[in-house]
């Protein structure tokens, strides 16, 4: 409830009906009283869900004959602040304080999917329009909403239909002119390497199953048991990879007769660990790993150059060295 600021008397609605008495118009009244409410929050909310029910029920037709209605009514006419310039009143601390402290009837409750539908329709057909501009266009996001839409996102899965939406939107983008994706030019750093390669190592056999599910990847069922091996002690080697001397992420590469790139090999190969049933862990450590040019590395080929005895001998001594 408010209270009239004239008798003191308390409404829902300041209405021109009751001004009458004070010989006074709503807009007297609030170029007099330009702080003072006109209106309780409780009849706005009421008003609100009001208008939103009329609204919603109300057919096309009838909003047409409104609509027409309204426009012959204010033919003719002239808006009462036309030529003034509009309001110059600034809020005090009062009012804006109380707009501060408005809750939206809608605040805390979960939007139907019809509304759901007419937002994503609104939108749609507003980012379609000629010079359209988001308002997050140049912006980051701050890591407190990054954490925010990751949480509300946790442990949900796209369905069939999101994810199709979601690659025709990937593969529009990608073929947008100009476009370079996030990492292109860009190499991740061993940290990050380490970091990916831990999370893929928890999630390995959740992801495999997805990616066989989908096709992308072979069964283990069908594939022989020196890949499977081979793979294991690759996934070793790249965890430790940095820890050799010479290592130079920037020089390694395939094979070629223009540039004289480097590779990793294995001083006792992963050929001879397969046939002689060593462990990929042992195979794939850093002891046994050498930074050496394309070049040797195909002269070598399945070739080892250390025995297994040596290289426990190695990886002892290191252990010992870390202690």
């Amino acid at each position: 409830m408010i209270n009239c600021k004239i008798c003191g008397r308390e409404f829902k609605l300041i209405s021109k009906t009751h001004l009458v008495h004070h010989d006074m118009t709503r807009l007297q009244y609030m170029e007099t009283f330009p702080d003072a409410p006109m209106q309780s929050e409780e009849s706005s909310v009421l008003r609100s869900k009001t208008m939103y029910e009329t609204n919603k029920n109300m057919s096309a037709e009838t909003k047409a004959i409104k609509a027409e209605k309204i426009a012959k009514s204010r033919a003719g006419m002239s808006s009462w602040n036309l030529g003034k310039g509009g309001y110059k009143l600034e809020w005090s601390d009062e009012a804006r304080q109380r707009v501060a402290n408005r809750v939206s009837h809608l605040k805390g409750k979960p939007l139907s999917e019809e509304v759901k539908r007419h937002l994503s329709k609104v939108m749609s057909e507003n980012a379609k329009k000629p010079g359209y501009k988001s308002y997050l266009k140049g912006k980051r996001l701050p890591s407190e909403t990054k954490q925010k839409i990751s949480e509300s996102l946790k442990g949900r899965k796209l369905t069939a239909e999101q994810q199709e939406k979601h690659a025709k939107a990937m593969e529009r983008i990608r073929s947008t002119p100009g476009y370079t994706g996030p990492m292109k030019g860009k190499k991740h750093s061993i940290e990050t390497k380490q970091q990916i390669s831990k999370t893929l190592n928890h999630k390995r056999p959740e992801i495999r199953k997805t990616f066989e599910d989908r096709g992308y990847w072979v069964p283990l069922e069908n594939i022989s048991e020196f890949e499977i091996y081979k793979r294991n002690v690759r996934l070793v080697t790249e965890r430790n990879v940095h820890l050799i001397e010479n290592y130079d992420a920037s020089k390694r590469g395939l094979n070629d007769k223009e540039n004289d790139n480097f590779q990793v090999d294995h001083k006792l190969s992963i050929y001879d660990g397969f046939m002689n049933g060593i462990a990929a862990e042992v195979i794939g450590h850093f002891c046994n790993l050498e930074f050496m040019s394309w070049r040797e590395n195909s002269k070598k080929w399945h070739k080892s150059s250390m025995t297994l005895e040596k290289l426990l001998e190695e990886i002892q001594k290191s252990e010992k060295g870390s202690n």
